[in-house]
Formats: C-alpha cells, structure tokens, sequence
C-alpha cells in the first residue's frame, strides 16, 4: 500500500494511493474547517435576525421583499442555509443595510 501525502494548508492530507480516499486525520480536518464554517453560517443568520427586527419586519415580510418563502428566511436565520451573495444583495436592500452590517466584523 502506497499513501501519498500532499501539503494543503497547515494540515497533510493523506490519500490512499490505489482508492484515492482521503484518510481519517484528513477528513477530521476537513470537517473541523466545516465546523468553523457552520458557526460562520450561524452568526450570520443572527445578525440577519438582529437587523430584521430592526427593520421592524417580520419572516414573512422579508421574504415577500426578496422573493423567498418564511421557511427559508427561518433557516437563514439558524445558520441552516447559506445566504449566497446575490439573495445577501437583495437582503441588504430590503432591510436598508450593507453587507458589511453582515459580515463587517470579519474584516
């Protein structure tokens, strides 16, 4: 049995050389950086959240405004879902905000 490793990172992923399935210390890795990035998700829809009251909008009202259901709103809102760029956009308008009232204390 063959393994190669390859530098990706600060971690080495490591593949088995005849089924090219990444090893366990690299798919730890992986779903380490897919953990970071669902508490990403979810700060994001909190704030979304913070921003809609704001707003004085309800679930339904935002989602009217962007073109979406209150269900999906509602994941937003749990970090279920990611926001993509262009529905951020649109968000931004409805609520008369920016996106760096999203994002901006991640910069």
């Amino acid at each position: 049995m063959l393994i190669l490793r390859r530098p990706r990172g600060r971690t080495v992923q490591t593949w088995h050389y005849f089924t090219g399935q990444q090893s366990t210390n690299a798919r730890r890795a992986e779903l380490a950086r897919r953990a970071n990035s669902e508490d990403l998700n979810r700060e994001i829809g909190e704030r979304l959240r913070e921003l809609r009251l704001l707003a004085d909008m309800t679930q339904q009202e935002l989602g009217a405004a962007i073109g979406v259901s209150y269900v999906q709103i509602q994941k937003y809102e749990s970090g279920k879902n990611r926001i993509a760029v262009s529905t951020l956009i649109v968000m931004c308008q409805a609520l008369n905000s920016g996106p760096m009232d999203f994002i901006g204390r991640y910069f």
